[in-house]
């Protein structure tokens, strides 16, 4: 889901780089760490920057942990 799409430098009233925010989410039965490093690692491989990981929850009728992962790309 992206949440912010803008200006990351401009110059002379145009847009030189743009930056865009996404909420990338990892679901994951079990010990969800594993696969949470892996996904960093792919995600920074890809050019992605990290913001943040935020707070897990657990959704108790799936199974599931759910992990909000925010990330920023920036684009040339």
């Amino acid at each position: 889901m992206r949440l912010l799409k803008g200006a990351a430098v401009s110059a002379d009233d145009k847009e030189v780089a743009g930056r865009e925010m996404y909420r990338v989410t990892l679901f994951h039965k079990g010990d969800f760490e594993a696969q949470l490093n892996k996904t960093l690692e792919v995600l920074t491989a890809a050019g992605a920057y990290i913001n943040s990981v935020d707070a897990e929850t657990k959704e108790n009728d799936t199974g599931y942990w759910i992990v909000p992962i925010t990330i920023e790309l920036l684009k040339e």
